[in-house]
């Protein structure tokens, strides 16, 4: 600070002088603690600053959480760059990972060809394995310095933690160790610290892309169920329901084909590519000046997705849906763990004219305050899920407490799973009078379908 009446003095110059020198040296002090933590080149945290944030998160996480951690090797061939280009080359890459950063991850460099990712948010093994196979194929493309071509060659570690209560440097030694094995693997490889769960994600990762090249050569397709009112036997909807082509040509669908497709994370392709179908047999149905109502089953997870809603919202306008057409299904068997986000996916679909259909009611989680939480939505039925039209009419307690939720809360209910005459007998004597089940049709192809069901005149089959 400067004396009062000091400033053109020899007083004044010796404090300008102290002041700079001081200024110097605080900007020195940091530049050296920068340097003491970071990488000269790239500004990325160093191992020292990384263990102390991967300790810290570790101490603060919660109970069962799960974590992942990626440690990246990055060699070039051929290994004959300058000093200089070399710098540029970590520059590079470093830019290269952190445009593969998301929400809720760290990225820091260990060496000067060597760099670790840290993943926060309960990341399984095969999402890790996606997102390590993501960064390989960004990191493996072609590069020009010094104007040769370089081959990139990666190798990829990988390590979660799920229950294990490891320190940082143990958690990040795991990670060295399997990017060790994945390099002496000759490169382009990834492993996890457990070479079990390398194998058991790797079959899941060959599953994921067996469903996306399904879909791309038309292996899936979907099939349609008739829905009936069983007073009059007229057609007064449709179920879509997604089957897959065997290798004897017939289509059906595997028993856990669903779950398979939710633990792998492929649910949102399939999904899109289920809404895109159904929107489509719907516009060819409109077309034709069939105004038939057609539900599509959504699980649990597409309701996580905000980009689910904008697919749907630009489907149903670039097609010109007419309203109340598209009906979603909520499995109510598959638990919406955050139905307030689910809600909030699920209002602007409202305005856009889709209705919602509670499907398997009585079989899932928290019946009444799930079916109370989506009553501001336009759900106009419950689904009763066929196990208990299976016991009809021996057994039919729960049939009568779905139908009297139904009957107080002023909603339709439809009958899945119908086969036989007692059991329409019993559901029409108890005002329940839409069904479907292969008492009627079972589900049939789109084809086969508009040959059975949609040759009446169309008056008749609105």
């Amino acid at each position: 600070m400067m004396p009062e009446n000091h400033h053109d003095d020899e007083i004044g110059v010796l404090v300008r002088s102290v002041n700079q020198n001081q200024a110097i040296a605080d900007s020195a002090h940091e530049e050296v603690e920068r340097l003491n933590t970071h990488f000269r080149f790239t500004g990325l945290p160093n191992r020292t600053l990384f263990l102390a944030l991967l300790e810290q998160y570790l101490r603060q996480k919660g109970q069962g959480q799960s974590v992942g951690l990626m440690v990246l090797r990055i060699a070039v061939l051929p290994d004959i760059l300058s000093p200089k280009n070399k710098e540029l080359l970590q520059r590079l890459l470093a830019d290269k990972l952190r445009r593969t950063l998301g929400l809720g991850s760290q990225l820091a460099q260990l060496s000067a060809t060597d760099f670790v990712m840290f993943y926060e948010h309960g990341v399984q093994p095969l999402l890790l394995m996606r997102q390590a196979q993501l960064i390989m194929d960004e990191l493996t493309q072609p590069l020009t310095l010094q104007d040769m071509p370089l081959r990139p060659v990666v190798s990829i570690g990988l390590a979660s933690q799920h229950t294990e209560n490891l320190n940082a440097a143990d958690f990040l030694e795991h990670g060295i160790s399997a990017m060790m094995s994945a390099t002496r693997e000759n490169g382009n490889q990834i492993m996890f610290f457990d070479p079990q769960m390398t194998e058991r994600a790797k079959f899941r990762l060959a599953q994921f892309h067996d469903i996306l090249q399904g879909i791309h050569e038309k292996e899936y397709a979907l099939y349609l169920q008739p829905q009936v009112d069983m007073n009059s036997g007229k057609l007064v909807g449709a179920e879509a329901l997604l089957r897959i082509r065997r290798d004897d040509g017939k289509y059906s669908l595997p028993e856990d084909f669903i779950t398979t497709a939710e633990d792998i994370g492929v649910m949102p392709e399939i999904g899109r590519w289920v809404f895109e179908e159904a929107c489509r047999i719907l516009a060819n149905w409109q077309a034709h000046g069939i105004m038939l109502p057609l539900s599509v089953n959504t699980s649990a997870l597409q309701l996580q997705d905000p980009m689910m809603v904008s697919h749907l919202q630009n489907l149903l306008s670039e097609l010109k849906i007419n309203p109340g057409s598209f009906v979603l299904e909520l499995t109510e068997t598959a638990k919406i763990d955050d139905t307030e986000r689910a809600m909030e996916l699920l209002r602007p679909i409202e305005k856009t004219g889709v209705s919602v259909v509670l499907d398997d009611f009585g079989m899932g989680y928290s019946n009444l305050h799930y079916l109370h939480q989506f009553r501001s939505l336009p759900v106009r039925r419950l689904k009763l899920d066929r196990s208990f039209v299976a016991g009809l009419p021996a057994d039919d307690t729960m049939v009568r407490i779905v139908g009297s939720i139904a009957d107080i809360m002023q909603l339709d209910v439809i009958a899945e799973g119908v086969e036989t005459t007692e059991q329409r007998d019993w559901l029409l004597a108890r005002g329940i009078h839409i069904a479907q089940g292969y008492l009627y049709s079972p589900a049939l192809s789109e084809q086969v379908f508009n040959e059975q069901w949609l040759v009446a005149p169309i008056s008749e089959i609105c």
